[in-house]
């Protein structure tokens, strides 16, 4: 029996930055299924309409922190607010291309992210975050 592809929701304002995330994920894991997003709320938006339909969440969320309007903070806060059994195996990495040293210490205080992590992606990065 065939496992099913990864999903993965990336959410970053960044255009350039999504095609190459999903550029450098798809070529270490071709199947893959990556879906893309420039705003917070039309992420948060998407997933409570998945949690609504009762869809399946994808496996893992990438959000970068430093965003126009809603942040990636503001977009954990409503995240952890959302039905816990939804969520419960949603993988969530905060990435970022700065890494603050306060930005460490407060991706503590979300029980739902496994890690910051730097951007771009090294192999050993997209191999965790595939869980391979």
């Amino acid at each position: 029996m065939q496992k099913a592809p990864i999903q993965i929701l990336l959410v970053d304002d960044d255009e350039i930055n999504n095609f190459l995330s999903n550029e450098l994920i798809t070529l270490y894991q071709p199947d893959v299924e990556i879906e893309s997003v420039l705003y917070v709320d039309e992420a948060l938006k998407h997933l409570a309409e998945k949690i609504n339909r009762k869809q399946a969440l994808p496996d893992v969320i990438l959000v970068d922190i430093n965003m126009p309007d809603l942040n990636g903070w503001d977009f954990m806060d409503a995240f952890e607010n959302m039905d816990a059994a939804a969520i419960k195996n949603v993988r969530v990495y905060v990435y970022t291309s700065s890494i603050y040293y306060k930005d460490l210490e407060k991706v503590k205080d979300y029980k739902s992210v496994i890690k910051l992590i730097s951007k771009p992606f090294t192999d050993d990065m997209i191999g965790e975050i595939l869980g391979m």
